[in-house]
């Protein structure tokens, strides 16, 4: 399923979690070409540029020493003849979209560092983009997997989703994957425009969709169980939030809409959002692929 990983490398404390994580995954999955990708600006033309940051970034050599040590001490060996460690000047962005196309990338692997104003925005931009699969890993995070969220919505990106989880559980020693669904209803008859039967309709109506849509599964030894929880918010974010970290999950796996023009901003706003909450476990954003790229 993931044959080709990039892994972003930003000379921060994460790349160690990073270069971790990302031998145990390849070593999961099978893959066969493992890239590291440090892009440094292009700070030698600009004029805000000081002496000191043109120094750093004219030694490029010295950089890719670095990133290679790194690599060295903390990737399992046996996979070190599959690695290929590029350290390249430009803009980040432009530039993981170029190398994805030129590599064939499979998936994108970036740090998930704790919000601040402005972070993370490459990688967002990055899904929004690109039909390539990002998995956001936490700093600190450990491997293995051995529960997965998959929140649910009946639509087919989540559907994607699902199918992606069962595939990745066959690699991970068949860890479990929680279905996890939330369906709104009023909690107190004191809300306006309160109907005693809504809830009721609320609840017949999603367990039918939730069988229509589990047909469309071959769950085979996959351990799929179902959580579905009535919600009395139209936020969910949160919800699936709380949950993983309440219930020990190992990894959050959503889909998001394909890429396409006329859907260039218009990335599942669950997903979306998950990318700008502080997540403390890695978030695997996949997107089916469309025709119009």
């Amino acid at each position: 399923m993931f044959n080709r990983i990039m892994v972003a490398l930003d000379l921060s404390p994460m790349d160690v979690t990073l270069i971790k994580y990302a031998g145990r995954f390849a070593q999961a999955v099978g893959a066969q070409k493992i890239y590291f990708l440090h892009v440094a600006p292009d700070l030698l033309g600009e004029s805000s540029a000081t002496d000191e940051d043109r120094k750093l970034y004219a030694q490029d050599e010295h950089i890719k020493t670095v990133v290679e040590e790194k690599v060295k001490k903390y990737f399992p060996a046996e996979l070190l003849g599959k690695t290929d460690i590029q350290v390249v000047e430009g803009n980040p962005l432009p530039t993981l979209i170029r190398w994805k196309r030129i590599k064939k990338i499979d998936l994108l692997m970036v740090g998930k560092k704790s919000l601040s104003k402005g972070s993370g925005v490459v990688s967002r931009q990055f899904v929004r983009q690109s039909d390539c699969p990002v998995l956001f890993v936490p700093l600190n995070t450990t491997f293995p997997v051995k529960k997965i969220l998959v929140p649910v919505d009946f639509s087919d990106n989540s559907g994607y989703a699902l199918h992606s989880a069962i595939q990745l559980a066959g690699s991970f020693g068949n860890p479990e994957i929680l279905y996890f669904h939330l369906y709104h209803f009023v909690s107190s008859p004191e809300t306006p425009g309160f109907n005693p039967h809504f809830n009721q309709y609320m609840s017949n109506l999603t367990k039918d969709k939730h069988i229509k849509f589990i047909k469309k599964f071959d769950l085979g030894e996959a351990n799929v169980k179902v959580k579905i929880l009535p919600h009395p918010e139209a936020d969910i974010v949160e919800p699936i939030i709380r949950y993983a970290d309440e219930n020990d999950m190992d990894m959050i796996i959503i889909g998001a809409i394909g890429h396409s023009k006329l859907r260039l901003l218009a990335v599942g706003s669950t997903a979306e959002k998950l990318m700008l909450k502080n997540v403390t476990k890695p978030l695997l954003v996949l997107k089916q692929k469309t025709k119009n790229k």
